[in-house]
């Protein structure tokens, strides 16, 4: 399994635990600041529930990241992240 599909894997885990529905949408950020990543299904998902997408998307964060590797950071910052 690749970091891609781990991540899209665990953003839909996270929506099903805050009782959402939909993909991640998961694809290459398209700003280098925001990360690697940006995961475009978070919006989605938000406003299908009728809810704040920037909570959401902290809650998706909260969930995802609490899963995974202290080597890993949820944040764009990439200083504050560990190399291997």
């Amino acid at each position: 399994m690749n970091i891609r599909s781990l991540l899209s894997e665990r953003i839909e885990a996270a929506f099903d635990s805050l009782g959402l529905q939909g993909d991640a949408l998961l694809q290459t950020a398209s700003r280098p600041e925001f990360g690697d990543y940006q995961s475009n299904g978070v919006m989605a998902a938000a406003k299908r529930g009728g809810l704040n997408p920037r909570e959401v998307a902290q809650q998706v964060i909260d969930t995802v990241t609490s899963r995974v590797s202290p080597k890993i950071s949820a944040s764009p910052d990439r200083a504050s992240s560990t190399s291997p």
